[in-house]
Parts: C-alpha cells; sequence; structure tokens
C-alpha cells in the first residue's frame, strides 16, 4: 500500500497540471456555436484529454492496488495467527525421546548438506574481507566494534553519570536516570559494536544476499540482547548500590550478577542458530531442536535466579541478616517468573516445543517490559 500511496501521491500533481492546462484552452466549441478553432488547439486538447485518461487509470489501479494490499495484509495477520495457534497445538515430542534428538544423528536428512553449503559461503565471505584490498577496513572496524563495546560504552556512562550527579537533584529522579543511562550506554555499545562488526565482513559487493541478510538479523538480533544485558545492569547496579532503583540487598544483586548477561548470550546464541536455520533451508526437525535448546535453557536460567535468590536470603537469615522485605510486586514477580519455569519444563516434557519457546520469549518480554 505504501508504493500505491507513492504512485498517486506523483501522478495527482501531474494530473491537476493538465487540469490546468485543458481550463485554459476551454472545453471544444458545439458543432452548431459557429465558433471555430485552429487545428493546433484541438490536437493539443486531445492529447492532454488522451494523458489525463491514461492518468486517472492510473490511479484507479493504484487506488485498487492499495485497496488490496490491505486486505492481504489482513488476511496474512489472521493467517499468521492460526498459524501459530497451530504451532502451539502441535506436538513434536518430548525432549527426552529419540525424535527430538533426531538431527543430531540423522544422517538421512540433506540438512548437513545445507548447512556446510551456507557455512562455506560464511567462510568464504570472512576470507573475502581479509584479501589485499579490504584487509586494513576490515581491521579497522574490528578494531573500532572493540573500542565501542568495552573504553566507548565505559565513557559513555561515566559522562553519563556525571551529569546525573551534576545537574540533577538527589533521589529517585537522579536514580532513574542513572539506571536509564546504564541501560542506553549498554544497548548502544553492544549494538554498534554488532553493526561494526558485520560492517567488517559484507563490505565487499562479492557478499551473497544470504549471508548480507545473515549479518542484518544478527544485528537486528544484538538490540533485543543489548537491551536484555543494559536492563539487567541497571536493575541490579551491583558497582554502585546507591543507584539501585528497587529494593535488593546487595548479596542478593551479587548473586543475580550473571544472569542478564547470561541470559542475553543464550538468547543471542540460540536466535543465531534459528536465524542460521532459516538462511540455510534446514528441515522442520532442525528447528524444532532449536527451539526445543532455547526453551530448555532458558527455563532453566528462569528457575535458577528464583532457586538462587531464595537461598541467598536463607543464608542471610541464618547468619543473622535479616535480607530486605519483598514488595508485593516482587513476590509476584518471582512467582509468574517460578510458574512459566516449571510450565516451560513441563512443555518440553510432554513434547510442546513450539509452545515452551513462546512461553521463554514471553518471559523474556516481561522482564524488559518491567525493567
Amino acid at each position: 500500500s505504501g508504493d500505491a500511496d507513492t504512485l498517486m501521491q506523483g501522478i495527482v500533481p501531474q494530473r491537476a497540471q493538465l487540469q490546468a492546462q485543458l481550463a485554459v484552452l476551454g472545453p471544444a466549441p458545439q458543432a452548431n456555436s459557429g465558433v471555430k478553432e485552429t487545428a493546433e488547439v484541438t490536437s493539443k486538447r486531445n492529447k492532454l484529454e488522451n494523458q489525463k485518461g491514461k492518468m486517472d487509470a492510473q490511479i484507479k489501479q493504484a487506488e485498487a492496488i492499495k485497496s488490496g494490499a490491505i486486505n492481504l495484509s489482513a488476511q496474512i495477520v489472521t493467517l499468521r495467527r492460526d498459524a501459530l495457534k497451530t504451532q502451539l497445538a502441535l506436538n513434536a515430542g518430548s525432549i527426552l525421546g529419540p525424535r527430538f534428538w533426531a538431527p543430531l544423528y540423522n544422517t538421512q536428512s540433506d540438512d548437513s548438506v545445507k548447512i556446510s553449503d551456507f557455512i562455506d559461503e560464511l567462510t568464504s565471505t570472512a576470507a573475502l574481507s581479509w584479501e589485499s584490498g579490504w584487509r586494513f577496513g576490515t581491521i579497522m572496524w574490528v578494531l573500532a566494534a572493540g573500542l565501542v563495546a568495552t573504553q566507548g560504552r565505559r565513557y559513555q556512562e561515566e559522562f553519563l553519570a556525571w551529569v546525573g550527579i551534576n545537574h540533577l537533584p538527589e533521589g529517585r529522579l537522579r536514580r532513574s536516570f542513572l539506571a536509564a543511562a546504564t541501560a542506553v550506554t549498554t544497548l548502544a555499545a553492544v549494538v554498534l559494536a554488532c553493526y561494526f562488526l558485520a560492517q567488517a565482513f559484507t563490505r565487499p559487493a562479492q557478499v551473497i544476499d544470504d549471508v548480507r541478510n545473515f549479518a542484518d538479523k544478527l544485528v537486528g538480533l544484538s538490540v533485543f540482547c543489548g537491551l536484555i544485558a543494559g536492563l539487567g545492569r541497571a536493575f541490579l547496579s551491583t558497582r554502585r548500590p546507591s543507584w539501585r532503583l528497587p529494593n535488593i540487598s546487595n548479596e542478593v544483586a551479587l548473586a543475580l550478577k550473571p544472569y542478564p548477561p547470561l541470559t542475553a548470550a543464550l538468547v543471542f546464541i540460540f536466535q543465531t542458530v534459528e536465524t542460521f536455520n532459516s538462511s540455510a533451508s534446514t528441515s522442520v526437525g532442525t528447528t524444532i531442536f532449536a527451539n526445543g535448546m532455547t526453551a530448555l535453557l532458558i527455563g532453566a536460567t528462569a528457575l535458577s535466579i528464583s532457586m538462587r535468590t531464595n537461598r541467598v536470603r536463607r543464608r542471610m537469615l541464618q547468619a543473622g541478616n535479616p535480607p530486605e522485605a519483598k514488595s508485593t510486586l516482587v513476590g509476584l514477580i518471582q512467582m509468574a517468573l517460578t510458574l512459566i519455569g516449571v510450565a516451560i519444563m513441563i512443555a518440553l516434557l510432554i513434547g510442546y516445543i513450539t509452545l515452551a519457546r513462546f512461553l521463554s520469549y514471553e518471559l523474556i518480554w516481561m522482564g524488559i517490559v518491567f525493567g
């Protein structure tokens, strides 16, 4: 529909210009009016009317295309929703059964050939970027990615911290600004580093579209993962406890410190595997295997977070150092985390792999929203 709108926006001014020219010429005289006009004026009017008729037909065609595109888009949304419902209800076999693990040892499938071919394309792309004509630029892009991910994030975060400390009053507003600065700098560092790495290896014109699209998808994925890591760092604030927004003790925050980068890494790795499978056009069994492993590790991480938090709080009580009182919201979040983690594991055990993956990513989105 956007292309149709663009087409109409280009045609309408031209049609208005033709209409103005026809208005200057006026209507054709009647046969018995006694008014005669030159053959040149008649020819010009006919030419303009023909052009105007063609433009009217183009506008009608564009409107029909726009209407058809809108209807088609609605149908696609409906089909996707129905496909999602079907997939969620599809039993692909328990993760304990041989059917789930078949892609690892099934030599009859041609997935190994497809995977090998795509790996060869990636290897060729990497080798091309290190050829003499591209080597210097590749090194510069890789160095830029490393600097942005380390020193760039650090100095940007310190600058924003200085702004918050020196220009904002003490209290929740300053802590909110500092937490947002931590999240944004982490997100920016991760996304820019991934973008620079993609530029390092996909700059040459000889790179095929499949590899270029694969790299673009990884850059898009880095936004999601950078958001997970950034919000986790801002939420826990283990280096600067006074900036911490939630009422969490240092012991609990330190116990949870590994989980944001771990979750971001797991999501990035297994989403990369899913993207790789899509780019290599692997079979449904291989895709289900990747989905199942993603859900398994995210569900295990969710349960581990809940259990580790409870264990640390019990140790604090036994040591005579009572932990902070949990608010109702924190209690509900921890309960939801535990229940969804258990639901993911149950879904995997009974064979609803797609449902388990759906729940795992809904769990991550829930964490982002609360963050």
